[in-house]
């Protein structure tokens, strides 16, 4: 009897279960799964299911492959609703493979920067059908979308900051006034926040000694931190370290400017998805 094996502890995930399994730690939660199950019941080879959530509308696309029998989770595309700080829609497709989550796409099309680990992919063919093969290995980089770059389908590109190009977001922060440095966990959950891509509370010392409560921004692109107030305004942040030296290289700052812009007019009052 000891040796007997429910077959409950014995049955291998189902297809579906594997499906909404996908969905929800690409950070949908549980919300869409009735309305996944009966489209995958209906035996539809291709759907998509919608989920609104805060100013951001998400579009979840599945597909059948021809030798499965349940579709697969494809991609889905986020759509950020007008606001005060932004006039227009703007919208963004991540696949699936991408491994990029609900939260981490919303603030990317937001302006930020997002820091985590991405799978390498191989290079299988060349040529115009080129075609890359996943792979389990993976490296770190920081991840942001260019406004300035778009493909066919309207989708920015994604442009990856690895180890080589020198954003230290730990140093960065080091340079910087804040009451933070001086509580080693309260320090770490606001560089874990920041990598996420999230605007972060802070407190900076002011030169005359006074305690400013403000959001901060990790820029991988520009290898800064980028300070604002409440309303989403930009502050020019106060160093530690002197300013530059005469002949010292310096980031284009027109270039820069027109990154924040971006990353204000997404700002809406330190809101984004609650999960």
């Amino acid at each position: 009897m000891e040796n007997q094996i429910t077959e409950n502890q014995t049955e291998a995930p189902s297809g579906l279960e594997k499906l909404l399994d996908n969905v929800k730690y690409t950070g949908f939660g549980t919300e869409l799964h009735q309305a996944i199950t009966e489209k995958v019941e209906d035996k539809i080879p291709e759907f998509t299911v919608n989920r609104t959530i805060d100013d951001a509308i998400y579009e979840l696309h599945f597909k059948k492959a021809e030798d499965k029998d349940v579709p697969y989770f494809n991609k889905y595309t986020i759509t950020l609703l007008p606001n005060d700080q932004q006039l227009n829609e703007i919208s963004q497709t991540f696949y699936h493979n991408q491994g990029i989550t609900a939260k981490e796409g919303y603030n990317l099309l937001k302006g930020g920067s997002v820091y985590k680990s991405f799978n390498v992919y191989e290079r299988i063919e060349d040529g115009e059908n080129v075609k890359y093969k996943w792979t389990p290995e993976t490296y770190k980089a920081w991840a942001k979308l260019d406004f300035d770059k778009q493909d066919k389908n309207g989708n920015y590109e994604l442009v990856k900051y690895g180890s080589g190009y020198g954003f230290n977001l730990t140093e960065k922060l080091k340079e910087m006034n804040l009451v933070e440095l001086n509580n080693p966990d309260k320090f770490a959950s606001l560089t874990r926040t920041l990598e996420k891509g999230n605007m972060a509370n802070a407190t900076l010392i002011t030169d005359d000694g006074n305690r400013k409560q403000v959001l901060l921004r990790a820029d991988a692109r520009f290898k800064d931190v980028i300070t604002y107030d409440h309303n989403g305004k930009r502050l020019f942040k106060q160093n530690k370290q002197k300013q530059d030296k005469p002949g010292e290289q310096k980031i284009d700052s027109t270039a820069k400017m027109n990154e924040e812009k971006i990353a204000a007019k997404n700002y809406r009052k330190n809101k984004g998805p609650k999960r």
